[in-house]
């Protein structure tokens, strides 16, 4: 979809076949989405050879720990839905989620208790609220929400195959509106602002859907994409603030 050619220059010069687009790209740039595209490409040799069985743990998804770097944004061992009391799906409730969350805290927090407590048992409290603060903060946001949910259902997305699963297309995409950004003075981002959060609300109902039908391949790929759309809303926010 794409031809990328060298120059003896500072830059890569791209012209997107899709869109009919020429794009100036630095070097780092290119070099970061061709990255992508080859270690998608290797994941995806590497699981080519299990395609046809179904993937039933987390080892299964990803491959041994020689081959494929998981992402451990989120922490897919621990049950952050039962540990708030909430129901484990996607279009959480926030009001319910804080309601929980400060319930919780009103019991663990480690201000409530005293320091003649036994070493053992306020280090185990303070523990339990460290625990209880990252799972609110991981379910609070539909990305870190929807990794949490795959990787309890066995299916966690690494590293590696991020750019097999939203496909060359879609890179090609983000690095237009990254270029977007970076030739975008401080003042003008609004218009991206918008782009980034219509985006993130179609692919949060993409997951939404895909979860409520157990498709977790779908869910999978619509998760992977929503990643990259709030790396793109940080770094328009970003800028905003250089204003």
């Amino acid at each position: 979809r794409h031809i990328v050619i060298r120059p003896p220059s500072t830059h890569h010069i791209i012209f997107n076949l899709h869109t009919r687009r020429i794009m100036f790209l630095t070097h780092s740039s290119a070099s970061r989405i061709s990255r992508l595209i080859v270690q998608g490409r290797r994941w995806q040799t590497q699981r080519g050879a299990q395609h046809q069985q179904p993937l039933s743990t987390a080892s299964d998804a990803v491959g041994s720990d020689d081959d494929v770097v998981v992402d451990n944004d989120v922490d897919e061992h621990h049950d952050y839905f039962r540990l708030l009391q909430v129901g484990r799906q996607f279009d959480l409730s926030n009001s319910q989620l804080k309601h929980n969350y400060r319930k919780l805290m009103a019991e663990y927090h480690p201000d409530k208790h005293t320091q003649a407590m036994a070493t053992s048992r306020r280090e185990s409290i303070e523990k339990m609220a460290s625990e209880i603060t990252n799972a609110y903060e991981v379910l609070s946001e539909p990305q870190t929400r929807a990794m949490h949910m795959l990787g309890l259902a066995g299916h966690p997305i690494s590293e590696a195959a991020q750019g097999e699963l939203v496909g060359n297309e879609f890179l090609m995409s983000i690095m237009e509106v990254r270029e977007d950004i970076e030739s975008t003075a401080p003042t003008n981002m609004k218009p991206l602002l918008s782009e980034a959060d219509s985006n993130i609300d179609r692919i949060s109902g993409n997951i939404k859907e895909a979860f409520d039908k157990d498709d977790y391949p779908a869910a999978t790929k619509y998760t992977a994409q929503l990643k990259y759309w709030c790396r793109i809303k940080e770094a328009v926010k970003d800028k905003m603030e250089d204003d």
